[in-house]
């Protein structure tokens, strides 16, 4: 694993350059800590414990069960795309990829660690980067394509906008972007010089748009749960609309993964319908970064325990067939 990390810092820093890496990450550190210390500042502790002691654990379970069914349904997903691209990667590997994604992702501005899994796919599968990045780029519209969708569905919400005089727009912009996708995909794949490159058929398209609508589903209900547990009861349209702009902030640039952007976000609009500031913050702090970093850190576990099994079992495999 420490190899596979300097690989990664190795990758950053050809790309970016090592003062540029450095110099930045400094000054997005910096941004994100003095939003977050500053709301941090507004904070009654002595209620942020109260809500932490009754914490609902059933509605957690829930929490965590949803979880995990949106972190196999975007394995799934990536895996999918890798292989109607004709590059055979197991399962198994893309969900080491997307674990060692989510690390790297905590720690830049912007999510871009996420990214490592085009470093890990040629380190693990021998899949070439061109590929992965194809492979990537085109999972990360997915994500961007459906949320900017729904967070524009979510402003006509909150904001109680007459829907027929938005909507045929809101619907045209939406149809251009995906018909233009195949375009940018095109002019991305002679680029990186890809050959082979094909576009995903209509029939993948419309699974795919399957899929996103079950990910995001368990992506509202973590956000649902989590805010049952703490002793919230919310609207789940309205905490979904909410959860979609906190999502879209963290591609803004000015912290890590979004923290102090997000909380700021869910605390304006939920203490708009009457949700403390305190329950506000818990929200989304939690959802997005106390509980996924434990999230993260069991299915890494799980990933090792696998990794070992899977060795095991290669090395009786071979015994028996030599035999």
């Amino acid at each position: 694993m420490n190899n596979f990390k300097k690989i990664v810092l190795a990758w950053f820093v050809k790309i970016f350059g090592h003062d540029k890496v450095k110099g930045v990450t400094k000054v997005f550190h910096l941004l994100g800590a003095v939003i977050l210390i500053y709301i941090l500042s507004t904070l009654q502790y002595s209620r942020i414990f109260y809500i932490l002691k009754e914490i609902n654990f059933f509605y957690l379970f829930l929490h965590m069960f949803s979880f995990f069914i949106y972190f196999f349904l975007k394995v799934y997903r990536f895996y999918f795309i890798l292989d109607r691209y004709s590059h055979k990667a197991s399962f198994f590997t893309v969900f080491g990829a997307t674990i060692e994604a989510q690390y790297f992702g905590f720690v830049t501005p912007s999510r871009i660690g996420e990214s490592i899994k085009i470093v890990f796919l040629e380190a693990k599968a021998g899949i070439p980067k061109k590929i992965s990045l194809m492979t990537y780029v085109y999972d990360r519209f997915q994500d961007l394509y459906f949320m900017s969708l729904l967070g524009l569905l979510g402003f006509i919400f909150i904001l109680k906008l007459p829907i027929n005089k938005y909507l045929l727009v809101f619907a045209v912009c939406m149809l251009i972007v995906f018909l233009v996708k195949n375009l940018i995909l095109k002019r991305i794949a002679k680029k990186f010089k890809i050959d082979k490159f094909s576009i995903l058929s209509l029939k993948s398209d419309f699974y795919l748009f399957f899929q996103n609508n079950l990910i995001f589903l368990f992506f509202f209900l973590e956000f649902y749960f989590s805010a049952l547990s703490l002793g919230v009861d919310i609207d789940f349209f309205y905490l979904s609309a909410v959860a979609v702009l906190g999502s879209l902030s963290t591609l803004i640039p000015i912290s890590v993964s979004g923290l102090g952007i997000r909380e700021g976000i869910f605390i304006y609009y939920l203490v708009k319908i009457g949700v403390s500031k305190e329950s506000a913050f818990l929200i989304s702090f939690l959802d997005n970064f106390g509980f996924l970093i434990i999230f993260v850190l069991i299915l890494h576990l799980v990933y090792k325990i696998m990794l070992k099994i899977f060795a095991k079992w290669v090395s009786e495999h071979k015994v028996k067939t030599n035999a």
